[in-house]
């Protein structure tokens, strides 16, 4: 049924003072970056171990809470997203009081009194429920929130019942990590209203299991595939599961069992992930075919994906020419589905389908300058010729590891995984300067610059498009230069 993870800002300066800060912003401290800081080194071992997932940070847009949104963010790589109903309540008249004050202790339980000018207790439960009720119809996207104390109660009260001394005394510390989970508690006013429906995408009963349970699907498994395993796609690493029940992911990637030194074009892992179907492909390794069947789990409440797989002998396969032709269509069926038939890049369909979630270093979006008029001066062969010649260029400065896509038109985009900020930003000049070399040979009098937006810091790719695109717009209001920003 789902589950979400709550996290008070770390410490600031009115923490410091005693005063109720409220709606009034008050900036962490040093102290308060670090706990932030610290609580995303504690989340980053969970996440490596397989033991958690998060998809995306919801925060408060109030400093304190987003300044230690963003250092979880750096230290688990996961975006941030700005929830305005996460805002602490608003105190009125108490805001800069002294926290202690017993007035206020006694205020706090006045569920409908605005505070002189603020905001009660049940408006702001209300919009907190609200949340709340929607972040249960997405049972499969694991949020992060980070607000306020006065934020926390009303979660509490969500899930337990409180009285109204009990409601008015909670609080956590700062930067401490609550999990609430649905199971838990249902209020009885919203069990039967808001139970999120069942889709293709849910995962089923079946797919959720104790490690105990777990431990038993994988010895069945096992008599029938040659080699099974669960794996981490996010991480690229298997799970691995000790008798104590404790995990940790193996040091080598999933992708080395292939023999290859990159994540697989075409990840079923990651499709699996994403959909929660199961998904099925062939691979081919050492000149052996293996079909391998990945079915997404959730295993003691943590997501993952367990692969089988079935090495197909020459028992199976017909003779050396059938097994020629079988390699060669599904060779041919994988190019189909994720390269672009123009440039031979990947497609747009590999960034939807494969690569979107994938967390990289560094991003750019490349636009071709005046691309419209070769269309209008010499026809869209002339244009396809120009595409062509730009991947062309693009693919000979980047590296293997590197990813480049045609994201549309006469748009590309480049995720690059482990790159220094500098190396980076000599890199797209080294495209940009590349590209306005080249030479279209059946149209020698076209001439080609690119305006390239790049965006550095580690984040999910589909997050550095968005930030990547806008400074794109930056470069193009002078065309063939390059303009890089820090990740936001």
């Amino acid at each position: 049924m789902g589950h979400f993870y709550f996290v008070r800002h770390g410490q600031t300066v009115w923490n410091v003072e005693n005063k109720i800060c409220g709606a009034t912003d008050s900036p962490l401290t040093e102290l308060g970056h670090e706990q932030a800081r610290k609580t995303g080194q504690m989340l980053r071992e969970k996440i490596d171990h397989g033991e958690i997932h998060i998809d995306e940070i919801l925060t408060s847009p109030l400093s304190r809470a987003y300044d230690t949104a963003m250092e979880i963010s750096h230290g688990i790589d996961v975006p941030v997203r700005i929830e305005p109903r996460l805002v602490e309540q608003n105190f009125g008249r108490w805001e800069g009081t002294a926290r202690d004050g017993a007035e206020f202790a006694r205020a706090k339980e006045n569920f409908a009194d605005g505070y002189g000018g603020g905001e009660s207790m049940m408006k702001t439960a209300q919009r907190i429920y609200n949340l709340i009720d929607d972040i249960r119809k997405e049972p499969g996207k694991t949020y992060l929130l980070v607000a306020h104390n006065g934020i926390s109660r009303v979660i509490e009260s969500y899930f337990h019942g409180m009285s109204n001394e009990e409601f008015a005394a909670f609080g956590i510390k700062n930067a401490e990590v609550r999990e609430y989970k649905f199971e838990d508690h249902i209020p009885d006013d919203r069990a039967d209203d808001h139970l999120p429906e069942k889709g293709n995408g849910d995962p089923a009963p079946s797919d959720q299991l104790t490690y105990a349970q777990l431990k038993t699907r994988l010895e069945s498994i096992r008599a029938v595939f040659d080699t099974v395993r669960i794996v981490n796609p996010v991480a690229m690493r298997q799970i691995i599961y000790h008798a104590d029940g404790t995990t940790e992911l193996a040091k080598d990637y999933c992708f080395a069992l292939w023999k290859k030194h990159g994540r697989c074009a075409n990840c079923i892992s990651s499709r699996t992930l994403h959909t929660r179907k199961r998904s099925c492909k062939f691979e081919f390794a050492d000149e052996k075919i293996y079909f391998m069947m990945a079915n997404y789990l959730e295993v003691d409440g943590a997501p993952c994906v367990m692969e089988a797989i079935l090495h197909l002998d020459d028992s199976i396969l017909i003779d050396a020419e059938g097994k020629n032709k079988f390699v060669s269509r599904i060779t041919r069926y994988n190019d189909r589905m994720f390269k672009d038939s123009l440039t031979e890049v990947s497609s747009r369909r590999y960034y939807d389908e494969q690569v979107s979630g994938l967390t990289v270093q560094a991003a750019a979006m490349i636009d071709i300058d005046y691309f419209k008029e070769i269309n209008d001066n010499w026809l869209h062969r002339a244009g396809d010729c120009a595409l062509r010649a730009v991947a062309r260029a693009i693919t000979g400065c980047v590296r293997k590891s590197d990813i480049v896509i045609r994201y549309g038109g006469d748009e590309f985009l480049i995720g690059f995984e482990n790159i220094p900020r500098d190396v980076f930003v000599r890199k797209l000049e080294e495209i940009r300067s590349s590209v306005q070399s080249v030479t279209v040979p059946e149209f020698p009098q076209i001439s080609l610059t690119l305006s390239i937006g790049g965006v550095y810091g580690s984040s999910m790719l589909m997050d550095a498009v968005d930030q990547a695109d806008a400074v794109l717009y930056q470069a193009k209001q002078q065309r063939n230069c390059v303009v890089v920003e820090d990740k936001r």
